[in-house]
C-alpha cells in the first residue's frame, strides 16, 4: 500500500513512513493527503514538519484514484484487526507501521525506506521490470509522478504538489524531449 501511495502522489519515503489516515481530505472532489510531517530514521522521530518547510507548514499531494482511496480503507480496517489480534498496543496512528518486528510496531516505528525499496524492487523483479542496472527506489516513484506532472504543463502546481521549489522541480522533474523545436516553433505562430 506505501507503495501505491507513493506511485499516485510521489510524496517522500520520510512523509509516507509519517502518513496517518487524519491525512485524507478532499480538494475541489478529489482524495489528496495534507501532509504536514515526515520521519527521521536517524532519529526515530517524527520531525514535525516537511523538509525545507516551516513547522506548521503542510502542503497538498497529487490527486488519488478512488480505487486507492477505498483500499486504504480496507487496508485500515484489516491493519487495526491485526494489530489488535497480535495483542500489539500502541497508540501510533501512522498508516504504515513496521508489523514485520512487534517491538517495533509497538513503540509506533513505521515501515523503513530500504524495506519499502526492497518490495519495489521485488515486485519489479516478479513482474519482470527491466531497469538496466539504473537505480531503483522509492525516489524512482517519486520521479515518475514527477514527469506527470510535468505532462500537464502548470509547473506552479506539479512543484506545489510534490513540495518542491520551482527551480528544484525543473532540475529534476522537467526533461527535454529531444524531439527537436520545429513543433514548438509551428505552435508559437
Amino acid at each position: 500500500m506505501a507503495l501505491w501511495v507513493e506511485a499516485e502522489t510521489g510524496i517522500r519515503p520520510q512523509e509516507i513512513q509519517a502518513l496517518k489516515p487524519s491525512n485524507l481530505t478532499q480538494d475541489e472532489g478529489h482524495w489528496v493527503f495534507k501532509i504536514n510531517d515526515s520521519y527521521s530514521e536517524l532519529t526515530k522521530t517524527l520531525n514535525g514538519h516537511l523538509k525545507a518547510r516551516r513547522k506548521g507548514k503542510s502542503c497538498l499531494t497529487s490527486p488519488i484514484t478512488q480505487q486507492l482511496h477505498d483500499q486504504l480503507q480496507v487496508f485500515k480496517q484489516k491493519h487495526a484487526k491485526f494489530i489488535k489480534d497480535k495483542g500489539l498496543q500502541t497508540t501510533s496512528e501512522l498508516y504504515f507501521l513496521n508489523l514485520t518486528d512487534y517491538p517495533l510496531a509497538r513503540l509506533g516505528y513505521p515501515v523503513t525506506q530500504r524495506s519499502m525499496n526492497d518490495m519495489l524492487k521485488e515486485i519489479c523483479r516478479r513482474i519482470g521490470v527491466n531497469n538496466d542496472d539504473l537505480p531503483l527506489s522509492c525516489y524512482t516513484l517519486r520521479t515518475t509522478c514527477g514527469t506527470r506532472l510535468a505532462r500537464l504543463g502548470d509547473y506552479s502546481y506539479a512543484c506545489n504538489r510534490l513540495g518542491n521549489s520551482l527551480a528544484v522541480y525543473m532540475r529534476y522533474y522537467v526533461k527535454t524531449f529531444n524531439t527537436g523545436y520545429s513543433g514548438l516553433m509551428d505552435r508559437y505562430f
